[in-house]
């Protein structure tokens, strides 16, 4: 091998973007879900957009929550009877805000970060 190889360390990165977990309660329960939203997921979100002319469907919606969400989580909240679609829906949508940088109306510490998207002109 060369001295003068080419070199990039993303684990030195990833420590120093380090960021704690999201903290989801409900229930009066605590789930802790990653820092960051999978990168997995957000592709597939982008991906399924671009291919349905911005919308998600509602199937896709499921499967993708459950993957931030995690298995346990989910099967958790689905065995619930007093866990509606609606409080579903809007859990995902705050979710998904918080990984963006949005607002959270349900959020215990309102901060507000303004997050360009690089894929909208």
């Amino acid at each position: 091998m060369s001295d003068s190889t080419r070199y990039l360390d993303f684990d030195a990165f990833r420590k120093e973007t380090e960021k704690e977990p999201l903290i989801v309660k409900i229930f009066d329960k605590e789930y802790t879900l990653p820092a960051d939203l999978p990168a997995s997921v957000m592709v597939r979100i982008l991906r399924l957009q671009h291919e349905n002319g911005g919308e998600l469907p509602a199937h896709e919606v499921i499967f993708l929550a459950e993957k931030f969400m995690g298995e346990t989580m989910m099967a958790e909240l689905l065995d619930r009877n007093d866990y509606s679609m609606e409080v579903m829906a809007e859990m995902i949508k705050e979710i998904i805000a918080a990984y963006s940088g949005g607002a959270v109306p349900h959020a215990r510490d309102q901060q507000v970060v303004k997050v360009e998207d690089p894929l909208v002109e």
